[in-house]
């Protein structure tokens, strides 16, 4: 008989006893195990699965992690101008030349996930804060002497009125953000990007903000004219999100894409949703109550003017109008003089 002496001699290895290995539970297979439970308590059926409830966050939000699940206080709604939104934001810009005198200089743009204010609502009841607060700070160097005996900087470059429009966007790289376009006077501009960060990071109660939060380039151009075309080419860039499916009537009454009209100078790529009321506006002292206030009517509602929209020409009416009554004021005084 062989015996396992002989075995060993001939070179045959004995046998390894075989002992059960218990896998490790890692989250993967636990996964699966779940999902197989799921599965046999719904009768073996993988379709129509009683969905699993999602555990509570427990943490500190973190700026820009997209794993971090936001609530948004209010419903999606597209992230598109319509026709009627340009036009209101067309309106206030020709309105602040015309009626003002006032060429909006200055493009700012927020990045609201950089702040830390992630819900789309809450990012705009900062911007409205935060502009209340800019309206302030321009408005030092306007009141008389007595009220601003301490003269700082800004005092001493003159106050002005707070104009400006903004339009929301959700882009995949930036997230939600807002471009504003401004009126900023050129001896404030260096003190009002340092101003405007303080201020956005005091509303936002963000610590660490990023640099890349806020972004404001200004116009300097020494030219009326040029003034005049950097502000709609920026006014252009901002309404970039108008829907190609609108459409209005030009000047021959035929009905045409609404991006023929006012020609943004991107190509319309629709972006992720947003969840606040309104897409776009303006500062009241330049949006449709002042407008209607002030019997403003721009040259987009004059018929035959569609191919001047961009040219300036409230400037040179303000200035004819300005001069006009100017004429008819001194005529006044002339008849009182006279008697007559």
């Amino acid at each position: 008989m062989i015996t396992e002496d002989d075995l060993l001699a001939a070179g045959f290895k004995p046998a390894i006893p075989s002992v059960p290995v218990q896998p490790a539970i890692d989250s993967l297979t636990k996964a699966i195990r779940i999902h197989l439970d799921r599965v046999e308590a719904n009768g073996g059926k993988i379709q129509n699965l009683p969905p699993l409830r999602s555990p509570p966050f427990v943490g500190t939000p973190v700026s820009g992690n997209p794993f971090y699940p936001v609530v948004q206080s209010m419903k999606p709604r597209r992230a598109v101008l319509t026709a009627g939104e340009v036009v209101k934001v067309y309106n206030a810009i020709s309105f602040a030349m015309r009626h003002h005198g006032t060429v909006l200089n200055s493009h700012i743009t927020i990045a609201w996930r950089l702040t830390g204010v992630r819900d789309h609502a809450a990012a705009t009841r900062v911007l409205t804060a935060f502009n209340h607060e800019a309206a302030k700070w321009l408005a030092v160097g306007s009141g008389p002497a007595k009220l601003r005996r301490r003269m700082t900087k800004r005092a001493e470059a003159g106050g002005s009125d707070h104009m400006y429009v903004y339009v929301h966007e959700n882009a995949r790289d930036m997230g939600f953000h807002t471009h504003m376009l401004a009126f900023i006077p050129p001896a404030k501009a260096a003190l009002y990007e340092e101003w405007a960060r303080g201020c956005l990071h005091r509303l936002s109660g963000y610590k660490g903000m990023h640099e890349a939060t806020l972004h404001v380039t200004g116009n300097n151009s020494r030219t009326e004219t040029q003034r005049v075309a950097w502000c709609w080419s920026r006014f252009r860039y901002l309404i970039k999100t108008l829907e190609p499916t609108w459409r209005v009537r030009d000047d021959e009454g035929e009905w045409v894409e609404s991006r023929a009209i006012f020609k943004p100078d991107r190509h319309f790529i629709e972006a992720s949703p947003v969840h606040c009321s309104q897409v776009a506006s303006g500062s009241r002292n330049i949006w449709t109550k002042a407008q209607a206030k002030a019997g403003f009517v721009s040259r987009y509602r004059v018929t035959g003017e569609l191919a001047r929209l961009y040219d300036g020409s409230e400037l040179d009416e303000r200035r004819r109008e300005i001069e006009l009554a100017e004429a008819e004021a001194r005529l006044v005084d002339l008849t009182r003089t006279l008697n007559l």
